[in-house]
């Protein structure tokens, strides 16, 4: 039954992303490609099935899943390759030029100088996300090397725990030297489009989901078992961090707490459900207790409360408000997300069907939060394509099948005399990249930064002490950080929510007419009667589509 309902949500994912990629609206052609997906991924299940009986521990063993000290650096080596080769937060690259970053890092360089997000600075994410900036712009105030070290940080974090994952499930990892598989696996995943330029919640956040998907398993390996008390206080610990970074990223969380939860129930464990239930409270509170102390203490609480959470559920919601139901929503949310990146949905769709291939309750445990992250990340009304990151948390799930597959290749070799250790580690480095190749930004590598738009409008802001900047109706790519500058008034560039905040436009126009900016920054031209342009710059910057766009930027100053 399980193994039905896994292949048939990987069906329906298949399904509304190949008939959104290619344009199918007509019901009918729908539910062919269900029908064809469905025939492809059981025959499919099927084979996979014969790798997973050769290769699966047995339910309940005691696994070891201690990694040694050359995996541990071997993971950390191909946590650096990836990050450095595809993150342009990496000194390979002149500049992290993705809005998105730009605002965190921006906000963070505000916190250390002593302004408080919300309240100084308008932006719409959580404060632990700025906090970690903040933290970055300790180690490079004008450039992405911290943020670079963060991204390298979690992404360790996650080779580290999807490895624990498979150790869990698969045995003779360490015989046959399956640590190599998580190189191709990181290859794929950060090369795909919606990793984009680096730096995103979902990015940062997924390897700590992975933290929660291992003690999870772990537990679910043993029948009536709670994760351990350390093990609980750690999953309400991350809980804190990924709900003050970007709350709707917590579905799989919520999805462990509940399944823990009515097991406990059930089995009648109500001792030791009140012991983790305080458990998890003191690892949330504290994340959240200096959340709201620091607040507080700025008299900024109102404005936490107003803009990450009334803001955020009322108005930024309803961005693109639809009548449409939340299934059909997050589905078809999915589908737009995943049409970019056929890499990212291989892993996705391996891992939902994978999920059968686990004892009952690993395998009902990861459906029900596989689908409850899908109406949690998809089902808003406002969907990007970066949203799907956070699925990579389930590339653990993947590693599982991939690993066992590994497995047999090398275990054949091994029968046959061969020295598998070379060969299987030259494949992974030739796999790897073969898809690191296959990404856009090596474009942008190497490019000399004062080629920027950034770098040269910065040249003649700062030409002005102290100057004031507004970004105008175009998020901030780095023209603040490029010039050393913080924002000058709290809406100081463009958000998505400005249609239904009216306030954050009208303040700009204000302050404009007031000749309050010593410089404004666009990427269109505009009219004012105390402002002309005084510069101009392009670049082309490549986009989740796998095409390169040249961006127009203009600099206006004050005419008197």
């Amino acid at each position: 039954m399980i193994k039905h309902l896994c292949i048939g949500l990987a069906s329906v994912l298949s399904a509304y992303t190949i008939g959104i990629k290619f344009g199918v609206s007509d019901h009918k052609y729908f539910v062919l490609l269900f029908a064809v997906s469905y025939a492809v991924l059981f025959i499919a299940t099927k084979f996979l099935e014969r790798t997973k009986d050769r290769n699966l521990i047995e339910y309940a063993s005691d696994a070891s899943t201690k990694l040694s000290l050359k995996e541990k650096l071997f993971a950390l080596s191909a946590s650096v390759i990836s990050l450095t080769l595809m993150s342009t937060s990496s000194p390979l690259y002149p500049f992290n030029i993705w809005n998105d970053a730009n605002q965190f890092f921006t906000i963070g360089r505000g916190i250390k100088a002593g302004l408080i997000p919300y309240r100084d600075m308008y932006e719409q994410k959580g404060p632990v996300l700025y906090l970690a900036h903040a933290i970055c712009a300790l180690i490079s105030d004008k450039s992405f090397t911290g943020v670079w070290i963060l991204e390298i940080i979690m992404c360790f974090i996650f080779t580290v725990f999807a490895l624990k994952i498979v150790r869990l499930f698969i045995k003779d990892t360490s015989k046959y030297h399956s640590v190599f598989v998580i190189l191709p696996v990181c290859a794929l995943i950060y090369s795909s489009s919606t990793f984009h330029l680096g730096d995103s919640c979902e990015e940062l956040c997924f390897p700590l989901l992975t933290v929660v998907l291992y003690i999870t398993l772990k537990a679910l390996r043993k029948d009536k078992q709670l994760p351990s008390a350390v093990e609980t206080f750690v999953i309400g610990l991350i809980c804190g961090i990924v709900f003050w970074t970007k709350y709707n990223l917590c579905g799989l969380i919520i999805g462990a707490v509940l399944f823990f939860l009515i097991y406990s129930i059930i089995d009648k464990q109500f001792k030791k459900l009140l012991y983790a239930v305080l458990l998890f409270l003191a690892g949330f509170m504290a994340v959240t207790i200096p959340v709201l102390i620091y607040f507080a203490a700025n008299n900024a609480l109102t404005d936490l409360f107003t803009v990450y959470f009334y803001n955020n559920i009322f108005l930024y919601s309803g961005v693109t408000a639809t009548q449409v139901s939340l299934i059909r929503r997050s589905f078809y949310g999915f589908g737009l997300v995943y049409r970019y990146t056929y890499g990212m949905l291989i892993i996705v769709i391996t891992a939902i069907v994978s999920f059968s291939f686990l004892n009952k309750r690993s395998a009902l445990f990861l459906l029900c939060t596989f689908v409850l992250m899908i109406f949690s990340s998809m089902g808003g009304n406002y969907v990007i394509f970066y949203y799907g990151f956070i699925f990579m948390a389930f590339s653990a799930i993947f590693m599982i099948t991939l690993t066992s597959l590994y497995v047999d290749i090398v275990r054949a070799l091994a029968k046959q005399g061969r020295n598998t250790i070379v060969p299987a580690l030259i494949v992974c480095i030739l796999t790897s990249a073969l898809l690191f190749s296959t990404s856009k930004k090596r474009e942008l590598m190497l490019k000399p930064y004062d080629e920027l738009p950034q770098a040269i409008f910065a040249q003649k802001i700062n030409e002005t002490p102290n100057a004031r900047i507004l970004t105008y109706d175009f998020m901030d790519n780095g023209f603040f950080t490029a010039a050393g500058l913080l924002p000058a008034n709290r809406f100081y560039t463009y958000l998505n929510i400005e249609d239904e905040l009216p306030e954050l436009r009208e303040s700009q126009e204000e302050l404009i007419e007031e000749e309050y900016f010593d410089y404004i920054i666009t990427n269109n031209q505009y009219e004012w009667d105390n402002y002309c342009i005084i510069m101009q710059s392009e670049y082309s910057i490549p986009y989740v589509d796998g095409n390169s766009y040249n961006y127009h930027f203009y600099l206006y100053g004050r005419t008197r």
